[in-house]
């Protein structure tokens, strides 16, 4: 959320607390602000389009899931909902991690990701990154 609060084009609104698949967690909504004027159904069309629903847990405040809308390219008022959760944190190195991320596709599992380890920041070495 940190790139969302620095973005002036997005503006982040808290709904309050509430249940989100047997987890107590704060509700927080993101859309991105449209620029300039218009008349109130394109702003409107723009705000649908870009809502992002943000649920972080309550105690521990680490990233529970995210939800969006995506849209077929020649229909923006179909949303088709999607959503991603993260699970199995644990510490790694200091920062807390999931290590189980599923994606779902209109409520369907279309990806579910199991972390066998991580590591944060490994020190890589520069010439990982020369051009050959």
């Amino acid at each position: 959320m940190q790139g969302l609060l620095q973005d002036h084009a997005y503006s982040v609104t808290y709904l309050g607390a509430e249940d989100h698949s047997g987890v107590s967690v704060h509700h927080f909504a993101a859309v991105r602000t449209p620029q300039g004027e218009g008349d109130s159904g394109t702003i409107t069309l723009l705000l649908q389009l870009s809502r992002m629903d943000i649920y972080v847990d309550a105690a521990s405040l680490l990233p529970v899931s995210l939800a969006f809308s995506i849209h077929p390219d020649n229909n923006a008022l179909q949303d088709i909902p999607v959503s991603i959760e993260f699970s199995g944190y644990r510490n790694v190195s200091g920062v807390m991690t999931p290590f189980r991320v599923q994606k779902f596709l209109q409520r369907s599992l279309l990806l579910d990701i199991s972390i066998a380890r991580a590591a944060v920041n490994p020190g890589l070495p520069a010439n990982e990154f020369e051009i050959q």
